[in-house]
Parts: structure tokens; C-alpha cells; sequence
């Protein structure tokens, strides 16, 4: 598998294209200027390590490359640091006795288009609850009242 060391920053920035568009033709792909030999190698990289597949000339990430590129921080293109430690964000307020809950449509892969609760990666060396304020307001642009941590679950695929 690819690894950060040998991942080629043309790469990580072909893996973050496609986790904001499922399908993507070349052009939408060689953001970066580049001669089409050369973006033609960096894509044919990805296709050939199985991170990136080619569907009716389009690309799109595969399974094992959701996965890659779910991994990475989407602002610097590198691999986190640290196993991947997520929040998800139940908010909820009152509308008379009845409780209103905040989802989303996911625009990212892995699950581009499903709807669900608000959820992000914890940055390395941030605090659960920094990191919930910091989501809620990246992905809804608001930001929370009382805020209450509810568990904490490990689980390992």
C-alpha cells in the first residue's frame, strides 16, 4: 500500500479532488497545470496501486482508496499522524416540547450523499471538545451552547 513517503503531492491532490466530486473527468483532475504526460503518470500511479479506478472515462477513488484518502487532512494533503479519531455531533434544540435534530448531506467520499449527523477528524494534539466546536462551525457555520460528551467508543476494522 502507499504510504506517505512515496505518495507524490500531485497524488494527494488527485485523492482530495475525488473526495469532493465522486466521478471526475482528467481536465476537472489537472488542477495543477501540469502537461498531460505528466498528470497522465501520476493518474495512471494511483489506477495502478488501486486507489483510483477509471469508469467510462471518468475516474473515481475505489474502495481501498476512499479509505487512503478519507485519511487525509484535507487542508495540507498529508497523511494524519495518528489513528483516526473522530467526533459526531448530535445538536439538538428545543422547538416547544418537541426536539429538532441538525443533519447534513455528506458532499465528501467515503458516503458522498448520505444524509447523517455532523462528524470530523480530530486534529492531532486537539481536544474533543475544541474539535466539536470547530466542526459545527465548519459544516453548519454555527456555532453550539452547552456541549455535553456522551461516551467514547474504540473500535478497530
Amino acid at each position: 500500500m502507499n504510504t506517505q513517503s512515496d505518495l507524490h503531492p500531485i497524488q494527494a491532490k488527485i485523492l482530495r479532488v475525488l473526495l469532493f466530486k465522486p466521478l471526475a473527468r482528467f481536465s476537472e483532475l489537472n488542477g495543477s497545470g501540469l502537461s498531460n504526460d505528466h498528470f497522465t503518470f501520476h493518474i495512471n500511479r494511483l489506477v495502478e496501486i488501486g486507489l483510483v479506478e477509471k469508469l467510462g472515462g471518468k475516474y473515481q477513488l475505489t474502495t481501498v482508496g476512499k479509505e487512503f484518502a478519507n485519511r487525509l487532512d484535507t487542508d495540507t494533503t498529508q497523511i494524519e499522524r495518528q489513528a483516526k479519531t473522530a467526533i459526531l455531533i448530535v445538536a439538538v434544540r428545543q422547538e416547544g416540547d418537541q426536539p429538532q435534530y441538525l443533519m447534513q448531506q455528506r458532499l465528501k467520499q467515503p458516503y458522498f450523499g448520505f444524509h447523517g449527523f455532523i462528524s470530523g477528524k480530530v486534529r492531532w494534539g486537539e481536544e474533543i471538545l475544541v474539535a466539536a466546536d470547530r466542526e459545527l462551525i465548519e459544516e453548519a457555520g454555527l456555532q453550539g451552547g452547552k456541549k455535553t460528551l456522551m461516551g467514547i467508543e474504540h473500535k478497530m476494522d
